[in-house]
């Protein structure tokens, strides 16, 4: 407002042309120096007391000004000092302010003023001169009279430099100008001057601060206008080379046709020509035959054979006209061979036609469908570049973790060489001293036989010996101590190297296992921010009606979002976006160019609640309100974005239509609202609809009633609300809310998820083991004959091998049948139930036992929903799921309970868990069974594949929550084990969710992962300390 003011009076002033200044910094710097000039102006009145003989807006146009003081204004230059005086009421000073004086208080001509005159001062009168530093200089007066030593000058916006001209002597000037005296201003006078200027440096400041917002803004703009244009680019690119592949698939589609045409144009060509020499080998074989029934007649010819000849004379007849209709035929053959070449022509022409109309739609969709998948690449680009780089990292450490065991392994391998050649050193050294033994022994019996020598030559030999045996024993002695010394050594050397060596590599291995470990972890946040940015929000869109009847129901709303912000986050764990809808009826939809006032998506809910209380609730010409444009601007015009969505309708009266209006007073009978919920339902969005009177009941079963048919009932929520008092609709509100968000959502459905296109079990049917647990009397089911059937059946245990486990624990798609073991259990004599006893997702179950068995096992053996196992391989492959699970599972209580005993913590507290043994039985050849026992007690479901976890604080639970972390940890997040579920410690029936989706029926890949994730995130707490000891950070 200030700046239009400002404007106005810019333009009028003419100080330059202000409409022509585009750039907002020329006109700041405009803005500034006029209320410098001003303040500049006002502050030298206010030290000197002077008022002005004109109007600030006289002085901001120039006009009416002199450029000097007029020629006959006398100052005294010798003599005596002349004075200031004042005349008439004192008061009438407080009314000389220039900013309140109007402009008609100046005369230009006469120069005269109301209420004010200049006098000639008296000679002996003091002149009253501005004191020493006052604003406008140091001005010296000679006080016993004379001339100031420099004249006095006036600093006036509208003169040309910093001061206008001074004061110049001259004749009596034919108006009068009375200055107030200094100190003789009131106090009141100068504090509204003050106020006055403390005004305007607001408004300058104000003009200051919108001039930077609009910097901003133009700035901001800029930024938005280049991301614009770097999109438009990469979409223009992208758009490129769609065209190029659609060029190519043409130019293919073009050379396919006519390499088909002339295939075609051969074909008929060959079929051609082969009826044609058919048809003329048939001709000729026709005219030989002519050409002997001729001779036979000119034999006849010379006989008196009439009755032969008319005979042979008709067989001519009837061999001709024989070949006159083949040759017909053969000219019939050929048209119609000409014939079908151009209907299959012309048929290939319309294929073609057909053909090239699909792919126009094909592109026109391809385009359309291009626009709404860039955006999301574009996000989900520079992350997922950023996961594959930390995955390939992980990847590499893993395989340096690998070729750091190899070499330990090598290590030990020469270390037990190193000890089998210390051993057969050992054996030498043991032969060695045999045959000592043996010198000694043959020295012996020499000495033995010296000593019964009685000679005294034998008794110096034998001493000789016996001392050279002495040094022998000695020399010997010390070979041995030095062998022994130097074996010891060296063996003491080796052991030391080998030593150093595994505390090397054993340090390396732990740094690596710690780097692994921290960027594993930081991988793990990645994608945990990763599933809450796709998974972790919902959109709740309020549409309501807004005619006058409406007041009450939209404060209730309003209430109804301050409350649901915190109702929907602790039932789902997710953010809200929240928008709304204000709609009315056709003609004020029409008076608003075909659209009614809206407020898109926002995060923050006091956004939608201001747009609501500043929303007055107006118009409705007839009963009936507008209710299917409402809805219809909610699904086209709001920016959906999230895959939860929930639609809230607040209305008290029906929509248009004689289907749904019960007689109720209608502009528009014919409208039909079955379209636009058949759109909600297709985007899946979860809509409540709220009664609040009777007249909308018809509406609202119809609603119902189109959700049914497009089996979707859950999607629709409604409530009765017509008896309670409206001042407490909002607590109902927010219920319905928090309802439809665990809806929406899924976190409160326990049942498993199954991909679009696969056939589930029936609705009505419960899972296998549920179904089990429930019934009381199912264990004797063999006790009644009518409902069993006997069978003798080929048992098979099969199990995972352990190596193709380990080899494949990143990538568990990659085993397949050759990776597993089966082993004979034997033939079994049992006895089972003729019907399915129950339906899990994909399989019928049913009951049986092994006859004459002491322990009396139940066993739970299942068949596809349809056919069979037709193999063993085929039922080998469905029991892939199960055996990879109890693999895990072993390695997952194995690494619980040596961390646990690492960090000196009892692990006994934590049950320990068994997926159990798969059996396959072999009915026939062509027929297999897929069997697991039963085991009594209650069936828990801990978790599914579609983000449900249970709240139950149980160490069960706890274990369970936490194998599902385990999973996604040692993988490096590739696949999460989901459906954890059982009796007792024994799971069984697990689900897998990959990152490539392409497991089974039941992975529901990267959606199913986030879907997890985001609930775990709110219920982290429940296997908080088990992770903790396994060192898997969940913050």
């Amino acid at each position: 407002m200030l700046i239009d003011i400002i404007s106005k009076q810019m333009k009028k002033s003419k100080i330059m042309e202000w409409q022509n200044l585009s750039n907002i910094k020329n006109k700041k710097m405009i803005l500034i120096e006029y209320f410098k000039k001003q303040f500049y102006y006002l502050r030298l009145l206010i030290e000197n007391n002077y008022s002005l003989p004109f109007s600030i807006n006289q002085m901001s146009n120039n006009q009416n000004l002199p450029n000097q003081f007029p020629n006959n204004t006398r100052i005294p230059q010798q003599g005596p000092q002349f004075q200031f005086i004042q005349q008439g009421d004192p008061n009438q000073q407080n009314n000389m302010n220039p900013l309140n004086a109007p402009p008609q208080q100046f005369n230009p001509q006469g120069g005269m003023l109301q209420n004010q005159q200049f006098q000639i001062p008296k000679p002996g009168s003091n002149l009253q001169a501005p004191q020493q530093g006052s604003f406008y200089g140091q001005q010296q007066i000679n006080q016993q009279g004379g001339q100031p030593q420099n004249p006095i000058q006036f600093p006036l916006p509208g003169f040309q430099g910093a001061n206008p001209p001074p004061f110049v002597p001259g004749n009596q000037p034919n108006f009068t100008i009375q200055f107030p005296q200094p100190g003789r201003l009131p106090v009141q006078d100068t504090a509204k001057k003050d106020e006055q200027i403390k005004k305007l440096n607001t408004e300058l400041e104000d003009v200051k601060n919108e001039l930077e917002e609009s910097e901003a803004q133009v700035s901001k703009i800029r930024s938005e206008l280049t991301s614009t244009q770097t999109k438009l680019r990469i979409e223009k690119e992208e758009s490129d080379q769609k065209d190029l592949r659609i060029r190519q698939m043409e130019e293919e589609f073009q050379s396919a046709k006519d390499k088909w045409k002339r295939d075609k144009d051969q074909q008929i060509q060959k079929q051609s020509s082969t009826l044609k020499a058919q048809h003329q080998q048939e001709i000729e074989d026709l005219e030989t035959e002519i050409q002997k029934l001729k001779q036979q007649i000119s034999v006849f010819q010379t006989g008196n054979k009439d009755a032969q000849q008319l005979e042979l004379q008709n067989q001519i007849y009837e061999l001709q006209e024989k070949l006159k209709k083949e040759q017909r035929i053969n000219r019939e053959l050929q048209s119609k061979i000409s014939s079908d070449g151009q209907q299959d022509d012309d048929k290939t022409n319309q294929n073609i036609i057909e053909l090239q109309e699909q792919l126009f739609q094909a592109k026109l969709e391809i385009e359309k469908k291009h626009k709404h998948f860039t955006d999301e690449l574009e996000k989900n680009r520079d992350s997922q570049s950023k996961i594959n780089s930390l995955v390939i990292q992980l990847s590499q450490r893993d395989e340096g973790l690998e070729v750091s065991q190899k070499h330990l392994k090598k290590i030990n391998k020469e270390l037990n060489e190193t000890k089998t050649s210390l051993q057969e050193k050992e054996d030498d050294y043991k032969q060695l001293q045999l045959q000592i033994s043996n010198l000694k022994q043959e020295n012996d019996q020499l000495i033995q036989q010296i000593s019964k020598s009685k000679d005294k030559e034998s008794e110096k030999l034998f001493l000789e010996m016996q001392k050279t045996r002495e040094l022998l024993e000695q020399e010997q002695k010390r070979m041995i101590e030095e062998r022994e010394q130097a074996k010891n050594q060296k063996r003491l050397e080796e052991e030391q190297k080998i030593l150093q060596k595994a505390q090397q590599e054993k340090q390396q291995r732990d740094y690596n296992l710690q780097k692994t470990a921290a960027e594993r972890q930081k991988l793990g946040q990645l994608m945990r921010n990763k599933a809450i940015g796709s998974m972790g929000e919902m959109e709740v869109c309020f549409v309501v009606d807004v005619t006058s009847s409406m007041d009450p129901y939209k404060k209730q709303t309003e209430d109804c979002i301050v409350g649901s912000v915190d109702a929907i986050k602790k039932e789902t764990g997710r953010n809200a976006r929240w928008s709304t809808v204000a709609y009315q009826d056709i003609d004020e939809w029409k008076k608003n160019k075909n659209q009614y006032l809206q407020h898109d998506f926002v995060e923050d809910s006091k956004k939608i609640l201001d747009f609501l209380k500043s929303t007055k609730c107006v118009g409705g010409d007839d009963y009936c309100e507008d209710v299917k444009g409402g809805l219809d601007q909610m699904i086209e015009k709001l920016s959906w974005k999230t895959k939860f969505r929930v639609a809230v309708l607040i209305c008290d009266a029906p929509a248009h239509g004689s289907n749904v209006n019960m007689g109720c007073g209608d502009k528009y009978p014919n409208d039909d609202i079955s379209d636009v919920i058949n759109k909600m339902i297709d985007k899946e969005i979860v809509f409540i609809v709220i009664q609040f009177i009777q007249w909308t009941q018809k509406m609202i079963q119809h609603i119902k009633n189109l959700y049914n048919a497009k089996g979707k009932p859950e999607l629709f929520i409604t409530i009765d609300l017509q008896t309670i008092k409206i001042e407490e609709v909002w607590k109902s509100l927010i219920d319905i809310i928090k309802e439809a968000s665990a809806v929406a959502t899924g976190v409160k459905n326990s049942a498993s998820k199954v991909k679009g296109n696969q056939k589930a079990r029936p609705k009505t049917k419960d899972g296998a083991m549920e179904a089990l647990c429930k019934e009381k009397n199912f264990k004797n089911f063999d006790q009644k004959a009518d409902i069993c059937v006997e069978n003798d059946f080929q048992v098979f245990r099969v199990d995972l091998k352990e190596k193709a486990f380990e080899d494949n624990i990143l990538s568990i798609q990659n085993i397949n049948n050759a990776d597993f073991q089966t082993f004979e259990e034997g033939k079994w004599k049992c006895i089972r139930t003729k019907e399915p006893f129950a339906f899990g997702m994909m399989k019928s179950v049913y009951l049986m036992k092994k006859k004459n068995d002491p322990q009396n096992h139940l066993y739970v053996i299942k068949m596809p929903l349809e056919g069979f196992y037709e193999t063993l391989d085929y039922a080998k492959g469905e029991c892939r799921s199960h055996l990879i699970c109890k693999n895990l599972m072993r390695k997952f209580m194995k690494t619980l309970r040596e961390k646990h005993e690492q960090k000196n913590k009892p692990h006994n507290q934590y049950p320990e868990i068994y997926y159990s043994d798969f059996l396959i039985l072999q009915e026939n050849e062509r027929k297999f069974w897929i069997a697991e026992r039963f085991f009594d007690g209650e069936f828990i479901k801990y978790n599914n594949n579609w983000g449900f976890i249970d709240d139950k604080l149980t160490p069960m639970n706890q274990l369970a929550q936490a194998f599902t972390q385990f999973t996604y940890y040692i993988s490096n997040f590739q696949y999460m084990i989901n459906d954890v579920q059982g009796v007792g410690v024994y799971f069984t029936d697990p689900a897998v969710n990959t990152s490539s989706g392409d497991y089974d029926d039941t992975d529901m890949g990267v959606d199913g992962q986030s879907m997890y994730m985001v609930s775990f995130e709110h219920k982290k707490h429940i296997s908080r300390d088990i992770l903790e000891v396994m060192d898997i950070l969940i913050e």
